[in-house]
């Protein structure tokens, strides 16, 4: 039986090895082009996460307290999802890269900093 530590650390090391894996294969291949402006699909909220983030936990959280839906893409096992972080964040697979019906995006948040935005955004009632 192996521990939840070991299980997660296991997580993280294919992680990367694909994301080196991918990083190659993209230099070699001409991949079509991300859109340059993400907007959230359907007029919902997409957030980028990954199972280990600790992050992304507490914004799911954030999300069910306050009842909003949101769509999750989890950036390990979607390729296409991790570049276009990584094209929306300088180059790092931030996470969680919450990207807003409006088109504004927050990565990375605090709670007060999303349920702030939450509120701006008329999402949530209180």
């Amino acid at each position: 039986m192996q521990c939840r530590r070991g299980t997660v650390a296991m997580q993280v090391l294919r992680w990367l090895r694909r994301s080196a894996r991918n990083s190659r294969d993209e230099a070699e291949s001409s991949a079509a082009p991300v859109a340059e402006e993400p907007v959230a699909s359907g007029g919902s909220i997409v957030m980028y996460t990954t199972p280990w983030c600790a992050d992304c936990r507490r914004a799911k959280r954030v999300f069910a307290a306050l009842g909003i839906p949101y769509t999750e893409v989890d950036i390990a096992e979607d390729d296409d999802a991790a570049v276009l972080v990584q094209r929306l964040n300088g180059g790092y697979r931030s996470v969680p890269t919450i990207i807003f019906p409006d088109g504004s995006r927050l990565v990375e948040p605090s709670v007060s900093v999303l349920e702030a935005h939450l509120r701006s955004c008329c999402l949530c009632a209180s």
